[in-house]
């Protein structure tokens, strides 16, 4: 089950990356050089849902709570409480 916020990046991206120095300016730079496939090859989703909405918010911060795990324990609560022992 995945709780929180939307994914940073679709199912299928590029990822991992490999350094090198530019020879002109002897910059550092880096480039992704492995294509990681999670899903089929035309799912062009720009995210992945969650099966649980429970994004960041300032409000929380500022509380020093984690929306995530609150929606988490609500979730596990409910859950024994609609499927008692």
């Amino acid at each position: 089950m995945f709780v929180g916020e939307p994914s940073g990046s679709s199912p299928n991206f590029v990822g991992e990356t490999v350094p090198f120095r530019l020879s002109y300016n002897g910059i550092q730079a880096n480039v992704s050089d492995l294509y990681w496939q999670t899903s089929w090859p035309l799912d062009h989703r720009t995210a992945i849902a969650p099966d649980i909405y429970a994004p960041p918010t300032f409000a929380a911060y500022r509380a020093n709570t984690d929306p995530a795990m609150d929606a988490i324990l609500d979730h596990l609560h409910n859950t024994a409480s609609a499927n008692p022992a």
